[in-house]
């Protein structure tokens, strides 16, 4: 008997003798500046590719912007966590079972984000780098004329 998946994802025995064949899309995500393997460079003219990778540049640009933001928030959290932490331990400030959460929630928070948007952080500017590299190759490949060195008046 032959295998089919049903509508909610569970194999089963279908009691028909017509062959099920699962068809995989093909890739077709080039937003990341990478072509699915096997496929040559389907467009023609470099302009149109250096402007996209121009706004791609720039919106992981902002976005690195973002994540500065965000580490130093997390970095400020995880200070004042940590530092109310030690005023409770030391007995400078009163024991409060709720500071004493909070500030240890701060404090791991912090760290948390602090790792989790580094790593965003320096992915994006390794792709922003890559950008501007395949950039630099395309422009590279066009014939730029220089304007201005040599200009005969009649």
């Amino acid at each position: 008997m032959p295998l089919a998946i049903n509508r909610i994802g569970l194999i089963e025995k279908r009691a028909s003798s017509i062959p099920c064949s699962i068809t995989v899309p093909p890739q077709t995500n080039t937003r990341n500046g990478h072509r699915p393997p096997g496929e040559i460079d389907s467009d023609p003219d470099p302009h149109v590719e250096i402007a996209r990778l121009e706004a791609e540049i720039e919106q992981r640009s902002e976005a690195i912007e973002r994540c500065r933001k965000v580490i130093l928030l997390s970095k400020t959290a995880a200070i004042v966590g940590v530092l109310v932490i030690a005023l409770i331990l030391t007995g400078i400030v009163p024991p409060d079972a709720t500071a004493l959460i909070v500030s240890i929630a701060a404090a791991l928070g912090g760290a948390v984000g602090l790792g989790s948007t580094t790593t965003t952080a320096t992915q994006l500017a390794a792709a922003i780098k890559d950008a501007e590299a395949r950039r630099a190759e395309l422009i590279g490949m066009i014939n730029l004329t220089v304007v201005g060195e040599e200009t005969t008046r009649h």
